[in-house]
C-alpha cells in the first residue's frame, strides 16, 4: 500500500490572484512586477475621478515587466494557455524537469474536457509548472522539480484524471 503524496506550496511561490492569472515575464521569469494596459470608465467629480468599472484587459492587451522592461502582449506573459484556446483533441505531454534530461510522459488524443482538467491540475502547481500549447499538443513542464512532493503530487493527480500515460520517453 502506498502512502499519500504530501505537497506543501513553498513560501516563495505567489499566492492569491497571481495563481489564477499565472502571469510571469517570459524574459526574466519574474511574477512580481508585470503590468498590463487596461481600459476602464471613470467619472469626473468635484473631488477628482471615480473609477466606475474595470479594469478590463484581454490576452492581446499590452504588457510590460517592471523588472526587466520586456514588452509584449499579455498572452506572452501567461504560463498557461486559456481554456477557450484548447483544441477539441490534442496530445498531452509532461516533461518532468525543464533541464532537458528528464523523461516525458505522453497521452495521445486527449479530449478537450480532459485536456482542460489536466491543464487546471498543472496550473494549481504554478509557478513550479508551466504549460505551452502548440498545434498538436499541450506540453506541461515541471520548472522546479526539486520542490519536495511536487512531481509525485502532479503525477498522482494526472494518473487519477487521465489514467496512465501511453508511453514515457
Amino acid at each position: 500500500m502506498s502512502t499519500p503524496t504530501t505537497f506543501q506550496r513553498p513560501a516563495h511561490w505567489p499566492r492569491g490572484f497571481l495563481i489564477d492569472a499565472a502571469i510571469r515575464c517570459p524574459s526574466c521569469r519574474s511574477h512580481q512586477s508585470v503590468m498590463v494596459r487596461t481600459d476602464s470608465w471613470a467619472r469626473f467629480t468635484a473631488a477628482g475621478t471615480d473609477v466606475c468599472d474595470g479594469p478590463d484587459y484581454t490576452p492581446e492587451s499590452a504588457a510590460v515587466c517592471g523588472n526587466c522592461h520586456h514588452t509584449g502582449q499579455l498572452t506572452h506573459f501567461t504560463d498557461f494557455p486559456l481554456h477557450d484556446r484548447l483544441p477539441e483533441t490534442a496530445q498531452f505531454r509532461v516533461t518532468w524537469a525543464a533541464d532537458g534530461h528528464a523523461p516525458t510522459s505522453v497521452w495521445p488524443d486527449v479530449a478537450a474536457a480532459d485536456l482542460d482538467d489536466a491543464r487546471e491540475i498543472a496550473r494549481s502547481y504554478w509557478p513550479g509548472i508551466s504549460a505551452a500549447l502548440t498545434d498538436d499538443a499541450l506540453t506541461v513542464t515541471v520548472e522546479e522539480p526539486d520542490v519536495p512532493g511536487l512531481i509525485d503530487a502532479v503525477r498522482d493527480e494526472l494518473l487519477w484524471t487521465l489514467g496512465p500515460p501511453t508511453f514515457t520517453c
